[in-house]
């Protein structure tokens, strides 16, 4: 009788130790996924690529509000005319490249939003571009003309914030590298080929506030 149920406990025990990892393998995790190689601007201008199981985008820094203490070589530009505040670079940060009106002239509308691209940028309409930073559409308009060994670059910039339209509007001097002679000549031609005015719009529109009016 003893060995009856002792061989009905064996048999029971190696059932359940089959089941158990049958199951087991049924409920296995999948072999992790590999993200694909793709990157996403952040409103500061840093880029995040994907993560995690389901390979979405990592999140972006947090840009500071209003109370937080500006960045170093920051500061707070007040527009009484438009009633908006925004931070900027100040100095402008580079040495080949200088600002020639700075901080930008920022105008506000009720417009809708509209971008046609074409043209070139040497001709006196300049060049259209569409352009997606930090998740939001852009139009981007240069235009250039050369003057006493330098090319002047007006850029405009077009996005929507808070359901109005913001344009933000600069020149910039760009000197010809060929001018000088080395070390100085490749420096010149690094900064300038390393230059990105999208991260200095996406600054002042990320930090762009209404003032309100009493």
């Amino acid at each position: 009788m003893n060995k009856k149920y002792f061989f009905l406990g064996t048999f029971v025990f190696l059932l359940f130790t089959i089941s158990g990892c049958s199951l087991s393998e049924i409920h296995k995790d999948p072999a992790p996924k590999a993200c694909t190689e793709e990157a996403k601007i952040c409103p500061n201008g840093t880029t995040v690529g994907r993560t995690g199981p389901q390979c979405e985008f990592a999140t972006c820094p947090i840009v500071e509000n209003k109370n937080s203490i500006p960045r170093e070589n920051e500061k707070i530009f007040t527009d009484p005319v438009e009633n908006i505040r925004f931070l900027y670079v100040d100095p402008f940060p580079n040495q080949f490249i200088t600002a020639q009106s700075w901080p930008p002239s920022v105008t506000i509308s009720d417009e809708k939003f509209f971008c046609q691209e074409g043209g070139f940028q040497i001709q006196a309409s300049g060049q259209t571009t569409k352009k997606v930073l930090g998740e939001k559409p852009y139009c981007l308009q240069m235009q250039s003309e050369g003057a006493a060994g330098s090319i002047y670059t007006t850029f405009t910039y077009t996005t929507v914030k808070n359901e109005k339209l913001i344009t933000f509007r600069f020149v910039l001097r760009f000197v010809q590298c060929v001018n000088y002679d080395d070390p100085r000549k490749t420096d010149c031609t690094q900064e300038q080929d390393s230059f990105d005015p999208n991260a200095l719009v996406l600054r002042m529109e990320q930090t762009l506030q209404l003032i309100l009016v009493p």
